[in-house]
């Protein structure tokens, strides 16, 4: 397909893959979109989607070399897998790129189900190659199956790299962020990719995310960080991933303009009284007086204190829309986090789900008082995970509210 050709209005919301042929009928390498770039379609980009199958971000120097398409960007979805993970789906003929085939058994990373068809495996049969065999043909790229991944490149691979190479199947995966929040840095290395950037690089990033309005993120360990080992190095995995929290503060600090955030941790366990790791505590990835322009903010999987989300929603005046998922508090209460986003004035609308506090998942307050929105919101607006509107919350001592 000569992208080349197209009318510069098709352009202007274009996919844009760099360096690898990846799923999907459009294939650019970072010479040609030197050469793209130059043309007049740029002043009209919303939307760029950058594919990058290598575990650093140095084609991100190619949009910077053009400031006025980088000023144009207001939309960046980057996709980057867990180390270098191309050259090793490309030894064997079977199964596809991303190791991912038919939807049984695709929650399970020791079933062959979502393993390409998994005919790699003796086992397999000659009936599952035949049916393989009739599957599209973006479905069968060279590429080894899950299964095979999971046994032999245990060290190498995690649940998060399983979702992105998903993602990449079947892109409806990743429609909430595409398509909600326009920005997605989806990756299992936030942590052991953006802390090998070099300063030229980071120039780079500076200047692609300065303009953004909208952003999502979502890091992780891998599967077991104490049973992984790291690739290179051979070296036990740090649990904390101090360099990775510091790049992610930093990539926050690169983006004052931004309007909606969406922070998601994977594979965060709070079962027991353990002390989380760095990672997943939300005041060491983001400080409560960051990104003061937000105006809808959404949190997944993270450790917080009271102290820190009052002085969030305090801090945060233009903030409209706040989405509190699988967080456990540390210190504090909840009543008092869900008063400050009732009292703040602002927030309009707040989604709860799943809000743990140091003994256990609250899914039906137990030690309400009569002047707390959180027994209203679960008694009243049947259950948690409904989106509910702060303007109906009722002030301490109105009608509708009863103690437990």
């Amino acid at each position: 397909m000569d992208i080349a050709a197209f009318p510069d209005d098709i352009l202007s919301d274009v996919c844009l893959f760099l360096d690898e042929p990846t799923l999907g009928s459009l294939r650019l390498t970072s010479g040609r979109f030197h050469r793209l770039a130059s043309r007049p379609f740029h002043r009209n980009l919303q939307t760029l989607r950058l594919h990058l199958m290598r575990s650093d971000l140095a084609h991100l120097s190619a949009v910077a070399a053009f400031p006025a398409l980088a000023a144009a960007i207001r939309r960046l979805d980057l996709v980057v897998p867990h180390y270098n993970i191309t050259s090793r789906l490309s030894a064997a003929p079977h199964g596809n790129e991303t190791g991912l085939g038919r939807d049984n058994d695709d929650n399970d990373p020791t079933s062959g189900g979502g393993g390409g068809g998994g005919g790699d495996h003796p086992r397999h049969g000659a009936a599952r190659l035949a049916h393989r065999e009739r599957e599209p043909a973006t479905r069968r790229l060279p590429g080894l199956s899950w299964k095979t991944l999971w046994n032999q490149a245990r060290h190498t691979w995690c649940v998060v790299c399983r979702s992105i190479a998903h993602a990449r199947v079947r892109p409806r995966a990743l429609s909430w962020f595409q398509d909600t929040l326009g920005c997605s840095l989806t990756t299992n290395g936030i942590c052991d990719h953006l802390h090998n950037l070099g300063p030229g690089e980071l120039a780079s990033l500076h200047d692609v995310l300065r303009g953004l309005r909208a952003f999502s993120v979502s890091f992780a360990p891998p599967v077991d960080l104490w049973n992984i080992r790291n690739e290179l190095g051979g070296e036990m995995a740090d649990p904390d991933h101090p360099k990775g929290v510091e790049m992610m503060r930093h990539v926050l600090g690169l983006m004052p303009d931004l309007r909606r955030l969406h922070l998601h941790v994977y594979n965060a366990s709070f079962r027991g009284d353990h002390t989380p790791p760095e990672y997943c505590t939300l005041a060491t990835v983001m400080r409560a007086a960051d990104l003061l322009a937000l105006e809808e903010l959404t949190l997944r999987g993270f450790c917080v204190s009271e102290k820190y989300m009052v002085d969030l929603l305090r801090a945060h005046t233009s903030l409209r829309y706040l989405c509190l998922e699988r967080l456990r508090l540390t210190a504090g209460s909840w009543d008092n986090v869900l008063f400050a986003a009732c009292q703040a004035g602002n927030i309009k609308r707040v989604r709860l789900s799943g809000l743990w506090t140091l003994q256990g998942v609250t899914k039906t307050p137990q030690s309400c008082t009569t002047s707390s929105p959180e027994a209203y919101i679960s008694r009243r607006k049947m259950r948690i995970g409904r989106t509910i509107s702060c303007t109906t919350l009722p002030t301490p001592g109105t009608r509708g509210q009863r103690a437990t």
